[in-house]
């Protein structure tokens, strides 16, 4: 009889044990594609010799110059006991650190191939979505963060870090029209890469589909304005200082243009005017909540 229990209680440790392969279905690995000078496979929640995209920086990249795209993914699943697993996705976002961030993007991964045993891959490698098509305040830490899913019979299963998910950062330079002028600065060189940027008597000049954010303090920032397409946004209380007049569009121009304001305390003083100009543009003046 002591046998016997003995026999019964090693089973039943031996049980406890067994990894997830004797659930229904599930992942047993999970990769994203990132694509810098090169296509490299990083681990979601897989354990390999590929770099962990969970905590990877990827420095500094130059809007127009470097490469960092999503490719797609590798989802490798397993079922058992009638379990169908039916489809795989990676999904993405990007967002500036410290931010709350919006929804998921998703990218579908197709049934690949049989592994053997029940076990399925499903990958796409030619996504071409770049994770710098987002609009930038230039030198600002960004977060691109990913998870794994899959379909099945039993339900969702996920590769999430259990539910943390995985995030990784990069630093945008250069990056379209999104830019932040020098605190206190009015010097040409502070914005020079703005397209546009100031003209040869200071004033500052936005041109270009992107948004210009001015999110720290320009005391001495004393010039007229025009926006002729794009978006100007002031961020920050003292973030506009300007004793000039605010353009809005260009002169018969048929981009549209928008001066939007911060909802910050202390409010602003413009010690001229707001002015829209004739064009087939819309033009607009809103606020930022």
């Amino acid at each position: 009889m002591k046998t016997k229990n003995l026999t019964i209680a090693v089973v039943v440790a031996a049980l406890s044990i067994v990894p997830s392969v004797w659930a229904g279905s599930g992942i047993y690995g999970s990769f994203v594609i990132i694509d810098e000078a090169g296509q490299t496979y990083f681990d979601i929640d897989s354990a390999t010799g590929n770099p962990d995209f969970g905590g990877h920086a990827f420095g500094t990249k130059t809007w127009g110059t470097d490469t960092l795209d999503i490719e797609g993914g590798e989802i490798q699943t397993f079922k058992n006991s009638g379990s169908n697993v039916t489809g795989a996705e990676v999904r993405y976002r990007v967002y500036r650190s410290g931010d709350t961030p919006g929804g998921f993007s998703n990218i579908n991964l197709p049934y690949d191939s049989e592994l053997g045993g029940g076990n399925q891959k499903w990958d796409v490698t030619s996504a071409n979505t770049s994770l710098m098509n987002v609009q930038f305040i230039n030198r600002a830490t960004y977060t691109a963060e990913v998870f794994g899913l899959a379909f099945s019979s039993h339900g969702y299963h996920f590769a999430n870090n259990g539910g943390a998910n995985r995030k990784a950062t990069f630093v945008p330079a250069g990056a379209r029209e999104e830019h932040t002028i020098a605190a206190g600065s009015t010097d040409q060189s502070s914005i020079g890469d703005i397209s546009g940027g100031m003209d040869a008597s200071g004033d500052l000049v936005k041109k270009g589909a992107g948004e210009l954010i001015l999110d720290v303090a320009n005391p001495d920032f004393d010039s007229d304005a025009y926006i002729d397409a794009g978006t100007l946004s002031v961020e920050h209380a003292n973030g506009w200082q300007s004793a000039g007049t605010v353009n809005i569009g260009a002169v018969a121009g048929a981009d549209d243009a928008t001066f939007s304001i911060a909802d910050t305390d202390g409010g602003y003083t413009f010690s001229d005017a707001v002015i829209t100009r004739t064009g087939s543009g819309a033009r607009t003046v809103g606020a930022i909540n």
